[in-house]
């Protein structure tokens, strides 16, 4: 969800469209890695309009592979999020047939 969006009233959090651009990057390496490449989106919280606009552009934009904003290092993802995508994987793959 984009509350968690540092103008957000209600997230309470910090992330920035860089942010957001930086864990588009991670999910999408994810996906190439474990389930070939296959990712889906939803567009869900946010309630700063300004804050909001910016970070799905900078998700979009990412997606098509044509960041707005640069990324520093690329961190490998931990060790929680291979997990999680690993059972994600399998909790969806009768309904994806073979990965």
């Amino acid at each position: 969800g984009f509350d968690i969006h540092h103008s957000d009233p209600l997230g309470g959090m910090a992330v920035t469209e860089s942010g957001f651009t930086k864990m588009t990057r991670m999910l999408m390496d994810a996906a190439e890695e474990v389930c070939k490449g296959r990712i889906l989106f939803t567009l869900e919280g946010g309630y700063d309009l300004s804050g909001l606009t910016n970070s799905v552009k900078a998700v979009i934009l990412q997606l098509r592979k044509t960041p707005l904003y640069m990324q520093e290092d690329k961190a490998s993802p931990s060790s929680a999020v291979t997990e999680t995508v690993k059972l994600v994987k399998q909790t969806l793959q009768p309904y994806w047939g073979e990965l």
